[in-house]
């Protein structure tokens, strides 16, 4: 049994988008999608590198809902700003076709939009190869409702962008990797940090003063200041931010 057929009297589901991100600070993004109730794909240019996601059955089966609705208002919030990211939205469905540019969307203003822009990112994020990884990686700061650019992995944590935000968060993290033997904090695709949150990288180095830091230059002239010994970072170039 097919698992993407949606439940017996649900409308089909046909969307199409084209989605361009155009970012303050960094290049930008074009993402095309294409759904139905039996096919799935995302599709990704950044310059000259890009991805491809096509979505499983299971993919397909676990839309978000208020992608899958294919609902898209018109009533958004207009505003401008100089630091945040301009969207770019074009979205056809057999309903209607909507063109919208917003900027910075949020969950609170445009939560249909901002769904589908969430939902793209991860999708994309776990399917890219490194190269288009490191691109997407520099558009979450842009998203506040997404929460800090901090990231699990299997060595540590990966700490990437303006990592400017709640000092609560960034601790937790840290608490999660602290009692591993050499836990990795991997920051080479980092551009800056509040000097406020200094006193944390300084404390989790005093808990694992044997972890690994894998830096950029931004990253290893911050971590200098905090505190943290040269001897326990290993410099590496991270990817061009424009």
């Amino acid at each position: 049994m097919n698992t993407a057929i949606v439940a017996r009297g649900a409308a089909a589901m046909n969307l199409n988008a084209v989605i361009e991100l155009m970012p303050s600070f960094h290049g930008s993004h074009v993402w095309m999608v294409e759904l139905s109730d039996y096919h799935g794909e995302v599709s990704a240019k950044y310059g000259d590198k890009g991805s491809a996601w096509r979505l499983s059955e299971r993919e397909l089966a676990a839309l978000p809902a208020e992608v899958r609705l294919g609902r898209f208002p018109d009533n958004v919030p207009c505003r401008m700003g100089l630091d945040g990211i301009t969207v770019r939205f074009s979205i056809a469905t057999d309903a209607a076709r909507q063109e919208k540019q917003i900027w910075s969307p949020t969950y609170y203003d445009c939560p249909e939009y901002a769904a589908l822009l969430h939902w793209c990112w991860s999708g994309l994020y776990e399917h890219s190869c490194d190269n288009y990884r490191a691109m997407l990686e520099q558009l979450h700061s842009y998203f506040r409702d997404w929460g800090i650019p901090v990231f699990r992995t299997t060595c540590g944590l990966k700490i990437l962008g303006g990592s400017s935000g709640d000092e609560p968060e960034l601790t937790r993290y840290f608490d999660e990797v602290a009692m591993m033997p050499t836990p990795e904090i991997d920051m080479s695709n980092f551009e800056g940090v509040g000097t406020l949150l200094y006193p944390i990288f300084k404390k989790f180095f005093h808990r694992a003063p044997g972890s690994i830091w894998r830096v950029n230059s931004a990253a290893m002239r911050q971590m200098k200041e905090a505190g943290i010994p040269e001897a326990s970072m290993k410099e590496e170039s991270g990817p061009a931010w424009f």
